[in-house]
């Protein structure tokens, strides 16, 4: 089992639930808080992917991976449209949306990783040289 904590993908989906959190605080009190708490349901649930996936055989990883990406693209057209309807300023869209981003990245590159086929060993030139 991989310990999920160390995992950048994980490490950076927190961090945008944490951006996220304390950018829509102010909207739970207003008409906004059913978008503000779908938003947020979006970054646990791609965290939360993250996290079961890691106690599971590589193949089911990857789905998990592929669950944690479908909700943050939810999740990057719910800061859009509280954008849109001026829940969220633009600064804070755009930098909610680069949090997004760098957290779909880290997802890609661990499911890359997990997919492609190990890489052959070679022996090093001082290895492969004869003994004099």
């Amino acid at each position: 089992m991989r310990d999920y904590r160390q995992l950048p993908a994980f490490q950076t989906a927190q961090q945008l639930f944490l951006a996220l959190y304390e950018a829509t605080l102010p909207l739970t009190q207003q008409a906004a808080g059913g978008l503000a708490s779908r938003m947020r349901d979006a970054a646990v649930a791609a965290a939360a992917a993250i996290v079961r996936g890691c106690a599971l055989p590589a193949p089911q990883l990857l789905e998990q991976l592929a669950e944690a990406r479908r909700h943050l693209r939810e999740l990057g057209a719910e800061i859009d449209l509280a954008e849109r309807l001026g829940d969220l300023d633009l600064a804070t869209a755009v930098e909610l949306l680069e949090h997004q981003t760098r957290a779909r990245l880290e997802i890609a590159a661990l499911a890359a990783s997990l997919a492609a086929p190990p890489a052959l060993i070679r022996p090093s030139a001082a290895a492969a040289a004869p003994a004099s």
